[in-house]
């Protein structure tokens, strides 16, 4: 800041020359120097404030001239162009790599698993231990003494054999000496050896099976085999959008309400079950009292009247939604209708 020597030393002075001593059970005890900061209340602080906002004044002057800070119009000047112009001068080496997941087409909970394990915020048990103390952290696997995410995912020999057994046959111990991180830019981002994007795609999948593989056997016991692995990943890479819709109509079978919804489905089961379930939470939200659902899914009109409302893995917990939104209304019941008599919904899908 090209502040006189002699007046450094003396501000240095008014914070190294005074004391402080911590009541311990109620009793003063032991002198702490400290080295830097001034104590609340101290006269002197305002005036160390002023001096270095004037400081980064000019610093914010020097990046504006220089075309480092956007956002400073007249005079003005806002966090965020502040915030651009420090991001500008110390790029992420890792920006492409969160360009990359994002931009994946795999379903969302993917991206999100993917960029979390990039960062190094899945639960494995070295991660735990460093938020608070647990009494082992090898893995449930192959007892390896320290679980990381790279070893969860990349070298326990479970994980290192579906990664040979997959289409890539990666040889991991290639990347013994690699982290997480190295091994995701290698894949994703890497210009010679960055994988196309369909093969992105089962990348990432492969990834998210083996850590939902890993979870099944901690918190539930259950083994899987690499087959397991790999066809989960495969048939998740199926789930597809779908286009729902749902017509509602008053008593004089005008049409009051219509709704055109896209979701990641994988079966016609599911995308009648989201269907009906958006139709009976917007009736819901109506206070209607005697709702009639109409619907061409004769086997699950079948199922609903009957009282039946359970589900697989992807459509149990629909399933549960409707009997509770159902349970809301003094009536409610299910009727099929074949599509020719829905044309309006049929129409709003495509």
């Amino acid at each position: 800041m090209g502040l006189p020597e002699h007046w450094v030393k003396l501000i240095n002075q008014c914070v190294s020359t005074v004391s402080y001593s911590v009541l311990l059970n109620g009793s003063p005890t032991g002198l702490i120097k400290p080295e830097r900061g001034l104590r609340q209340g101290d006269p002197l602080s305002p005036y160390i404030y002023i001096i270095f906002s004037e400081a980064l004044s000019s610093y914010i002057d020097a990046l504006t001239r220089k075309g480092f800070v956007e956002g400073i119009k007249n005079g003005r000047f806002t966090y965020k162009s502040a915030y651009l112009g420090l991001r500008r001068l110390r790029p992420s080496p890792c920006s492409a790599l969160w360009k990359c997941i994002w931009k994946i087409n795999v379903p969302y909970r993917i991206q999100v698993f993917s960029w979390k394990a990039a960062r190094n915020a899945l639960p494995a048990r070295t991660v735990l231990h460093t938020r608070m103390p647990m009494n082992y952290v090898d893995c449930t696997r192959c007892n390896d003494p320290s679980e990381s995410i790279m070893q969860a995912l990349v070298f326990c020999p479970f994980a290192s054999r579906v990664w040979f057994l997959s289409s890539f046959c990666v040889n991991t111990q290639a990347f013994s000496t690699k982290s997480f991180m190295d091994w995701m830019l290698f894949w994703l981002v890497n210009l010679v050896y960055k994988l196309p994007d369909g093969d992105q795609r089962l990348f990432v999948a492969i990834l998210w099976s083996l850590w939902q593989s890993r979870n099944n056997l901690v918190f539930q016991n259950i083994k899987e085999n690499y087959t397991d692995v790999l066809m989960r990943a495969i048939t998740m890479l199926l789930t597809r959008k779908s286009t729902l819709s749902f017509v509602m109509r008053d008593f004089t079978n005008t049409a009051s309400f219509c709704a055109s919804i896209v979701f990641q489905v994988e079966s016609v089961e599911e995308a009648e079950g989201r269907s009906i379930w958006a139709a009976l939470q917007k009736a819901v939200e109506q206070k209607l009292t005697h709702p009639i659902i109409e619907s061409d899914a004769q086997s699950l009109i079948n199922q609903f009247s009957a009282g039946m409302f359970d589900g697989n893995s992807r459509t149990d917990a629909i399933f549960k939604d409707i009997q509770f939104f159902s349970s809301k209304f003094v009536a409610c019941l299910f009727v099929f209708q074949p599509r020719t008599c829905n044309s309006v919904a049929h129409e709003l899908v495509h």
